[in-house]
């Protein structure tokens, strides 16, 4: 370990020294915020002048004195009281026996899954689930709010516990991380994923705690990575030359780029003073009377002109009065012939059943069946008798054959092309008016601004042009309105076109060009004045975005900072190395405890193999099966089978020597009977190391399974029942109680004397409220003489919930016709009174409690009787035990 840590950077030998200071290898937040400053050192950041260079102590042999945590344990003591979980009781709290075994019963739907929900979002568990409040009332949910006791590992016995109240979405005490927690949901997890390994020797516990700590890190620099680099995606300032100093400069600010301009660069190069602008000035002048820029510029104009003039043309062809009167001529040539159309349809068709045959409409309609008719092999719509008709395709008869000839003569009539021709003609022209692209005035006047400069007859001209195209505009939606409404009384005035002048400028434009052309001849002073220029250009301008310029290498080189940081807190190194120590002093040991397990829990039929590996700097370990093919092992083992390998995988991650409390709730669901006893068993020889061990069950097999061997081992066991009611709701905690169906006859009988006091002094007999009350205690009643059965007449050698025959227990058993008679009339007259549905006829009178009583006395009157006997019974069965006394003389 130390031969490894000697190889590290400064900042991570005294990372891991500030984290073995303490037994959980956690770090305070003045240590992280150190181990923050020495990364960004490290990463070659330079201190302000508030500041100095972090100083780095490494750690040492001494330093590494934090075994694994298996010392004495934190000790839960209860839960409660508690608000907002679910439908569970306020005012409730389950407690705990701190030595031994909790055993916590509750029936489905009781509320007792509710508490343990609540462990698993305190303690260690590989899932947690939400802590909603009631759903079944309207209004927002409040968090979850829990009153926690607890005894923490360093606490002294005569102490008195911590109370903590947790409130849900708010960190869970630490002090309980290390007590875990099992339920059918972690069950999966364990069996189809890898787990992470929580309990570690302490070289590998502090490399973990460290790589967490990196993570944290790593973390902290994406989220400034991901700001900075939405930073420098906004585009800098543009405008600048190229191969400028100072275009260069900022050309050199791109997160692609590995070395970035200095501020002393970016200042110097940005600097403007009056000499500058004297010498800008200058040039400028200078140039401006250059034959080579003027050249540029009348070719430019030219070029400007030249498209403009062309424009100027298409529109009055377009828009002027040739245009007018095409457009005028195409409308009233369709007029013509829509007219004349209608007329032949009158004509012709003006004894068809339907009206409007002919019309535009209906066309539209024809030429589509037309179309399709032609799709079809037809040269035309079919029209003999027997073809089929294009629409219902049904074979035509002879009137509709003659119909269809009458519609297709009238398509292919002289009136019916001169129509289609007339509206073509005016569809092409409404076309061409409407694709003919005239430039906004806003573009017009920067296009022609540089020839609006060179003189005022050329600015004159300009505004000539920009007054035409101005209202060729207005022309061309006159015209389109006029289509639209059939009139062309209203079309507005055109401006005169300037056609002939913008020729007269292209031709001196270009006479210029020529003599320019001569006059235009680089030399190398021209060549160094313009680039003189540029240089000064482009600093004017970048002295003005000095400060976005600036803030910009700010970010890059802050983004440049976070990039290495983040490499520099890289977990794969790491991982490497805590996997080396990992298997050398965990990986088989903790293979073995988990053999060991599921040997223990009678699994040794199935070939498992245990596996490790590290991720993210953390460790994990899988249990799969040894196959010859690749299966998960949800696919090929049985439900009971899967849950004794989770719960094999649960306990076989406890640390050795680890007296960290467990927390299990219903761990033998899908079990048979002989493995829900090796679990009992199993979970008894934990509470017997000196572990808390709290279990929830709703399976009384289990819980006797429990109880016996609790018993057996002298493990101590404390109970509790989880209940419900209608007046109290769910939840609701029974510290003295035991569940019914496990309590022996005598307390069932105090619990029934006791209720017997509900009835004194009633004298409202006929209330569905009363006579509920009779019914449930007549259902207890008759339950009681059941069990009376099993526990007193045949002196518990088989009892429900129990999986033993206790064959010397039939001593004492003796059952008469007698015994029958009084079980019999009894149970009747119980099972009268219970849930039994009887005819109206036999409804018999309401039991006063005078009846009740009468009933339960006879209960407790055959109890003692027998009582009485079996010792009786029991003294002379013992003597048939023994060998018979031989005669003497």
């Amino acid at each position: 370990m130390l031969e490894w840590i000697n190889k590290q950077d400064d900042w991570v030998r005294d990372a891991l020294r500030r984290h073995s200071s303490t037994a959980t290898f956690e770090l305070a937040m003045a240590d992280k915020e150190a181990i923050l400053a020495g990364v960004r050192h490290k990463a070659g950041h330079k201190p302000d002048s508030k500041s100095t260079a972090p100083v780095f102590t490494p750690i040492v042999a001494s330093d590494l004195k934090h075994g694994m945590d298996v010392g004495k344990p934190t000790i839960l003591c209860s839960l409660g009281p508690l608000e907002n979980v679910g439908r569970l009781a306020k005012g409730q709290s389950l407690s705990f026996a701190l030595d031994g075994i909790t055993l916590v019963y509750g029936e489905n739907g009781s509320g007792k899954s509710g508490y343990c929900r609540i462990t698993k979002k305190l303690c260690r568990s590989l899932s947690s689930e939400d802590l909603i409040g009631n759903v079944f009332e309207e209004g927002d949910k409040l968090p979850a709010e829990v009153m926690v006791r607890y005894r923490p590992a360093d606490a002294k016995d005569e102490e008195e516990p911590v109370e903590e109240t947790w409130i849900d979405g708010t960190p869970a005490p630490s002090a309980l991380r290390h007590v875990s927690v099992f339920d059918s949901r972690n069950a999966q997890l364990y069996i189809s994923q890898n787990n992470r390994i929580d309990y570690l020797p302490s070289e590998v516990a502090l490399l973990e705690a460290h790589a967490a700590n990196r993570d944290e890190m790593a973390a902290l620099f994406d989220a400034e990575k991901k700001e900075l680099e939405a930073r420098t995606k906004v585009p800098l300032p543009t405008g600048y030359s190229t191969g400028t100093p100072a275009s260069d400069l900022v050309k050199r600010l791109d997160p692609k780029q590995k070395t970035l301009p200095t501020v002393k660069e970016i200042i110097d190069a940005s600097e403007w003073e009056e000499g500058h602008q004297a010498e800008h000035d200058s040039l400028t002048k200078k140039l401006a009377e250059d034959p080579a820029t003027r050249l540029a510029t009348a070719d430019r104009v030219a070029a400007t002109l030249r498209d403009i003039d062309q424009t100027i043309a298409t529109l009055g062809s377009i828009v002027g009065n040739a245009g007018i009167e095409k457009l005028s001529k195409a409308v009233d040539e369709v007029a013509v012939a829509t007219s004349t159309k209608s007329a032949l349809a009158q004509g012709t068709f003006s004894g068809e059943p339907l009206t409007g045959v002919g019309s535009d409409v209906w066309r539209r309609m024809y030429n589509i069946a037309r179309e399709f008719a032609r799709s079809a092999d037809f040269a035309d719509v079919p029209e003999n008798p027997g073809d089929p008709c294009v629409l219902c395709q049904q074979p035509l008869t002879e009137a509709g054959s003659n119909r269809i000839k009458r519609f297709n003569a009238f398509v292919a009539d002289a009136a019916t092309k001169a129509l289609e021709q007339a509206q073509a003609s005016l569809d092409a022209a409404l076309n061409e008016l409407q694709s003919t692209t005239i430039p906004k005035p806003a573009i017009v006047e920067k296009m022609l601004a540089e020839y609006a400069a060179i003189s005022t007859d050329c600015a004159t001209l300009a505004n000539e042009i920009q007054s035409f195209l101005k209202s060729a505009a207005a022309r061309k939606l006159a015209l389109e309105n006029a289509v639209t409404a059939g009139t062309f009384d209203d079309m507005g005035e055109l401006a005169a076109m300037p056609s002939a002048k913008v020729a007269s400028a292209i031709a001196e434009l270009d006479s210029e060009i020529v003599v320019l052309k001569d006059a235009s001849k680089t030399d190398e002073e021209r060549a160094k004045n313009k680039a003189r220029l540029a240089a000064l250009s482009d600093r004017h301008l970048l002295s003005g975005d000095r400060e976005t310029v600036l803030a910009r290498l700010a970010d890059l080189s802050d983004l440049l900072h976070a990039k290495s940081c983040a490499t520099i807190v890289g977990n794969q190194q790491l991982s490497t190395q805590i996997t080396i120590i990992r298997r050398q002093l965990l990986a088989k040991g903790l293979g073995l405890r988990i053999q060991k397990e599921v040997s223990e829990l009678g699994l040794d039929h199935l070939p498992f193999t245990v596996s490790d590996r590290s991720r993210d700097g953390h460790s994990y370990f899988e249990v799969g099966l040894e196959s010859s093919v690749a299966a998960k092992n949800e696919r090929v083992l049985s439900e009971g089978e899967q849950r004794a390998l989770a719960l094999a995988c649960f306990l076989g991650e406890q640390p050795e020597g680890g007296m960290h409390g467990i927390i299990v709730d219903d761990p033998v669901s899908s079990l048979d009977h002989l493995r829900v006893r090796r679990v009992a068993k199993r979970l008894v020889a934990e509470a017997k190391k000196g572990k808390q061990v709290v279990i929830f069950t709703h399976n009384l097999l289990f819980y006797n399974e429990v109880s016996d061997a609790a018993a057996e081992d002298a493990v101590p066991l404390v109970k509790r029942v989880v209940t419900k009611s209608e007046e109290k709701g769910f939840g609701l905690i029974s510290e003295s109680d035991e569940p019914w169906m496990v309590r022996k006859v005598s307390d069932r009988a105090n619990y029934l004397r006791d209720r017997l006091k509900e009835f004194e002094g009633v004298t409202a007999f006929d209330t569905d409220e009363y006579r509920r009350k009779v019914k449930d205690f007549y259902t207890d009643l008759r339950e009681t003489w059941e069990r009376l059965v099993e526990e007193v007449l045949l002196g518990k050698v088989v009892e429900r919930m129990n999986s033993d025959v206790k064959t010397q227990s039939l001593r004492i058993v003796e059952v008469s016709d007698e015994d029958h008679a009084t079980i019999y009339r009894n149970m009747k007259k119980a099972s009268e009174f219970s849930g039994h549905d009887k005819a109206a006829g036999k409804d018999a009178a309401t039991a006063r409690h005078v009846d009740m009583k009468a009933a339960l006395d006879a209960l407790d009157t055959y109890r003692v009787s027998v009582t009485k006997r079996r010792k009786e019974t029991q003294e002379r069965r013992e003597k048939l035990e023994s060998a018979p006394a031989g005669k003497t003389a």
